[in-house]
């Protein structure tokens, strides 16, 4: 590359062999990191999180805190499943010597707890904000002490600036999209006696809320699983109405968004794309990478929807790994043989996806250990019929379920009731005679949209 009017010191710093390109020379950000976790360590007992999304700076990174005589734990995707709980405990431990973790970003979003660490480091800006929302919520969760304090790396005049604000109408339009619902919310309401409620509307308010969780793009599937879901949701009192929560997206305008922020809800953007993974989407397949890569493990992944199913696999190809498909659409003369294919530990393909309502009829999936559940489902025991799938008689080996919750979303109100029905239940096969009897009243749905 030559650029008119460069000097010649400017053309000889492009080569390749020059000290800017050596690992061993910090970069200015990496400096920056390095000082500002050296003044926390020596000004304070706090520990540090610091979340790069690549795990190649990552070990940059620890190579410049090994340089300065400071140690680190280290978390990646490479990182071995059986090794994961140790490294965790030993930073929570408050008595552990360690005081900074280097976590990879799609790592930092499956439910890991770092509470041990009240200081993060986000060290790159991340094209989806929320990312790294559920990377703050490893360190700002249950169990706290501290003050979290939040420090975000950004070069100036690059293109760091530009994913910031782009990461920043992204807020917008989230914020912007959930105002609008509430306004929506409040609309039925309005129109609604107060007390237990029993009206299709709401529900698909709430189912099209819960598909966005897992991928925006469901909201424009229109199926008869949807029924079947808002049926169980409701009591079986009808199949859905008409609303297209797409439509009323697009039509939706909410006071002060900027233009930019109306133009990224039309339908047509990239965000809708199924062919663009959603943050969960992304966290499910980098699990079952990792995985993949570093055991001889298989894996059950399971949701309510098909057609989420559907988009996991078209993902799981992309990334060049096989897997067997079992919905409630999939022959009963063929489910013999791919239940089958799954538990000959010979058999090749190691990914196995499943429908909720399929995975509760009795199959046996002991070829799997580890189970993935995508989506919260309001009935607990539905879940927990999903675990006994792989959790029974001929099992081998140590099982992991992981289930994905977007933070700050209709999906943790849901884990909230699933934890109140699953105590119900605790309390009947107890013996406790004195049990509350609750119905979904108008309250509870406002807790759903209690954001």
């Amino acid at each position: 590359m030559d650029v008119d009017g460069a000097t010649e010191d400017a053309r000889n710093l492009r080569k390749i062999n020059k000290a800017v390109y050596t690992l061993s020379n910090p970069s200015s950000k990496i400096a920056a990191v390095i000082s500002e976790a050296i003044n926390i360590i020596e000004s304070t007992d706090d520990k540090i999180v610091i979340v790069s999304q690549w795990a190649s700076l990552l070990n940059i990174i620890g190579m410049h805190l090994s340089q300065r005589g400071l140690g680190y734990l280290l978390l990646t995707g490479a990182t071995k499943i059986s090794d994961r709980g140790p490294i965790i405990e030993n930073f929570n431990d408050p008595d552990h010597p360690t005081r900074v973790f280097l976590l990879s970003l799609a790592t930092g979003g499956v439910g890991l707890n770092l509470i041990g660490g009240n200081h993060l480091f986000v060290v790159d800006p991340h094209w989806n904000p929320q990312l790294e929302f559920q990377a703050h919520d490893r360190v700002y969760r249950m169990g706290q002490k501290k003050n979290v304090q939040v420090l975000k790396f950004v070069t100036s005049a690059t293109v760091e600036e530009r994913v910031v604000s782009i990461q920043q109408k992204k807020v917008e339009v989230s914020d912007a999209v959930l105002t609008g619902m509430w306004q929506i919310f409040d609309n039925i309401q309005s129109n609604m006696h107060s007390g237990p409620v029993s009206t299709t509307l709401i529900f698909v308010l709430i189912l099209r809320l819960r598909q966005i969780c897992c991928h925006p793009g469901l909201m424009h599937i229109n199926s008869k699983e949807n029924d079947q879901d808002l049926n169980a949701s409701s009591g079986g009192e009808g199949s859905a109405v008409g609303i297209n929560l797409v439509d009323v997206i697009e039509r939706m305008d909410v006071d002060g968004a900027t233009e930019d922020a109306r133009n990224l809800r039309k339908i047509n953007k990239a965000v809708y794309t199924l062919s663009n993974p959603s943050s969960k989407i992304a966290a499910v397949i980098s699990e079952a990478i990792n995985i993949i890569e570093s055991t001889d493990d298989k894996i059950v992944i399971v949701s309510q929807w098909a057609s989420l199913l559907n988009i996991i696999g078209m993902h799981l190809s992309q990334r060049g790994l096989g897997y067997l498909l079992l919905t409630g659409a999939t022959k009963i003369s063929d489910r013999g043989p791919i239940i089958e294919n799954f538990n000959d530990p010979d058999h090749p393909t190691r990914v196995f996806l499943l429908s909720l309502a399929t995975g509760g009829v009795g199959l046996n999936l002991i070829g799997g250990n580890h189970l993935f559940v995508v989506d919260p489902h309001w009935n607990p025991q539905l879940e927990f019929q999903a675990h006994d799938r792989i959790y029974r008689m001929g099992q081998k080996k140590d099982v992991q379920v992981l289930k994905f919750v977007t933070s700050a979303t209709v999906e943790e109100r849901v884990v909230s009731i699933q934890q109140k029905k699953v105590e119900v239940s605790d309390a009947v096969l107890t013996g406790v005679s004195k049990i509350k009897k609750s119905g979904l009243s108008m309250a509870d749905l406002r807790k759903l949209f209690d954001m």
